[in-house]
C-alpha cells in the first residue's frame, strides 16, 4: 500500500501504527513530494489536506520563489533528510511523487546512497 505523501513524519508514522492495530499486515510504503515550485507545494497540501509543517514553511520563506535552482535544492535537502529518518526507522521502501520532474527525485536517490554506502 502507497500512503499519501506527507511533510512531516510523524503522520507517516501514527498512520502505520493505526493500519497495524486495525489488523492490516501488508507493506506501507511512504509517499515522498519533494517540492518542486512553491506554488505547487502550497496548492497541492491543500487540495490533498496536507500539512506543512513549520520547519519546512520557514525554509519555503526564505527562499525566492523566482530562484528554481534555490526552490529545487529546498524540496531536495528537505526529502532527502525525511528520507533517512523513515529508512532508519525501517520502511520497507519509498514511493516518490516526481510530477514529471525527475531531476530532483535523482538526485535524492544519488544522496541516499551515498549516505548509505
Amino acid at each position: 500500500m502507497v500512503a499519501q505523501y506527507f511533510y512531516d513524519n510523524t503522520y507517516f508514522f501514527d498512520y502505520e501504527k493505526k493500519c497495524r492495530k486495525a489488523g492490516i499486515d501488508v507493506p506501507i510504503i511512504p509517499g515522498i513530494m519533494p517540492v518542486y515550485t512553491l506554488k505547487m507545494t502550497r496548492a497541492l497540501s491543500k487540495i490533498c489536506g496536507t500539512q506543512i509543517p513549520n520547519s519546512l514553511q520557514q525554509k519555503m520563506d526564505k527562499v525566492a520563489a523566482e530562484d528554481k535552482a534555490a526552490v529545487l535544492n529546498l524540496g531536495i535537502d528537505f526529502a532527502v533528510d525525511q528520507c533517512k529518518e523513515l529508512l532508519e526507522k525501517g520502511v520497507s521502501g519509498l514511493h516518490f511523487y516526481t510530477m514529471n520532474r525527475s531531476h530532483s527525485t535523482k538526485e535524492i536517490i544519488l544522496r541516499l546512497k551515498q549516505d548509505i554506502l
